[in-house]
């Protein structure tokens, strides 16, 4: 039995949008919606950063890529999508094989996701399989710490912030496992 926990790192750029989920096939699937770039080129790279998996799409505003990753060995993997030359999206999954628990045993880091469920909230859901420190911030443009939690219990936490007061702009909600940064997206606020 293969098991999958996805480490959701997310850049995304207001137009594109870009879901990465585990079917119930061994099979990763990517889903882009709302693409205006010709060209999308998604690629995987093993923990040693060696390219495992590449497909380019031209997506007319839609597309699906299934990967099936029941044959790669356990370990911590990164996928990136690149829009153009802009990295838009990167996530990491941790591959496990017999069904054994991943966390703790091939990395020590909370599972984070960052989501946007509408145009004023932002939303950090955060696996911990053991206490440990890991930091939520959101910044400007410039690099300025607009916000900052920090979170050490052990277990699931969900947080929402409210962006709605922010100014028009770019922003990038963080999530940091100590020094090591988890996951981040890019927040285009209009």
């Amino acid at each position: 039995m293969l098991l999958l926990m996805a480490v959701h790192a997310t850049i995304t750029a207001a137009t594109t949008d870009v879901n990465l989920h585990l079917r119930g096939d061994d099979k990763i699937e990517i889903l882009l919606k709302g693409a205006t770039a010709d060209i999308i080129t998604i690629q995987m790279y093993n923990g040693d950063g060696r390219m495992v998996f590449a497909e380019t799409v031209a997506p007319a505003n839609r597309a699906v890529v299934n990967h099936d990753v029941k044959n790669l060995p356990a370990g911590l993997y990164t996928y990136t999508v690149v829009e153009g030359a802009e990295l838009i999206y990167s996530a990491q999954i941790i591959i496990c094989q017999g069904g054994k628990s991943v966390c703790g045993s091939l990395t020590e880091s909370a599972v984070a996701a960052i989501l946007l469920p509408d145009n004023d909230h932002v939303l950090v859901r955060i696996q911990q399989p053991e206490a440990c420190k890991t930091t939520i911030r959101l910044k400007d443009r410039q690099g300025n710490v607009l916000y900052s939690r920090k979170i050490t219990e052990k277990g699931n936490h969900k947080f929402s912030h409210d962006i709605s007061q922010l100014p028009a702009g770019n922003y990038r909600m963080e999530v940091l496992d100590g020094r090591h940064m988890i996951a981040q997206r890019k927040i285009a606020h209009q």
